[in-house]
């Protein structure tokens, strides 16, 4: 990556000169900045379950989308009540 294909990308995208600014002035601290350390996480005291998975009763507030069929954009006039 350099300073021209970030410039290009930018151009290319119609980003206000705002935006492109601060791309460029990233890139110049790039070389600067410390690489993040990663820590360990201690997953092994979560609590998730035992690890199967279960079907749960249907949810009356998120709609039916296997009844949608092949209409695959809900309309405007959708409510809950129209399956």
């Amino acid at each position: 990556m350099t300073k021209e294909t970030i410039k290009l990308f930018s151009e290319m995208h119609a980003e206000p000169s705002w935006l492109a600014d601060l791309r460029q002035k990233a890139f110049d601290k790039i070389e600067s900045l410390e690489l993040p350390v990663i820590e360990r996480v201690k997953f092994h005291r979560w609590n998730l379950g035992d690890g199967t998975i279960t079907e749960s009763e249907p949810s009356a507030n998120v709609p039916d989308f296997t009844a949608l069929d092949n209409h695959l954009k809900v309309g405007s006039s959708w409510n809950s009540n129209s399956f």
